[in-house]
């Protein structure tokens, strides 16, 4: 009985030893594929820390781009602003001058009209004055007539624009 209680001893042992071999075989096939998930699971979250980190810079510049932008529309706006009353000021001021162009060009026109008046009585004193001052000349002296200029002919003295 001896030797059959070792024999199953050892048929036990051979048993229990088999299976902690296929325990431990499972359990290092087990710990593998963990240690795969793993390695997977820390690239994955090294990526996503590259990523997040990009993001972040990327975030950040164009935080500063709309900062900068911002700036530029305050700019922008203060010169509109000064552009509006530099162009108001223009307008009131080219408002002005036409109105002064066109008080300058009635004062012309009136004074246009004066001068013309005060040509015309200038005209009329001369001539009033030319035959108040025109002496009368001697026929042998006057060899054509005065309105057209023609020569008097030798038989008579008769203006030949009056014939």
């Amino acid at each position: 009985m001896l030797a059959g209680s070792q024999c199953l001893n050892h048929l036990l042992q051979s048993v229990e030893k088999h299976a902690l071999n296929d325990t431990n075989e499972s359990l290092s096939r087990d710990l593998t594929k963990l240690d795969a998930e793993k390695t997977s699971i820390e690239t994955d979250l090294r990526v996503e820390k590259d990523f997040r980190q990009r993001l972040q810079q990327a975030l950040t510049s164009e935080k500063e781009k709309v900062s900068s932008l911002q700036f530029d529309i305050h700019e922008l706006n203060l010169i509109k602003q000064e552009y509006d009353s530099y162009k108001k000021e223009m307008t009131r001021q080219q408002n002005d001058l036409q109105k002064k162009f066109q008080e300058q060009e009635e004062t012309i026109r009136e004074l246009a009209l004066k001068l013309e008046v005060s040509i015309k009585r200038e005209d009329e004193f001369r001539e009033k004055d030319g035959l108040r001052s025109s002496t009368w000349m001697h026929d042998e002296a006057v060899q054509e007539c005065c309105p057209c200029t023609k020569e008097f002919s030798p038989l008579g003295r008769q203006a030949p624009c009056r014939t």
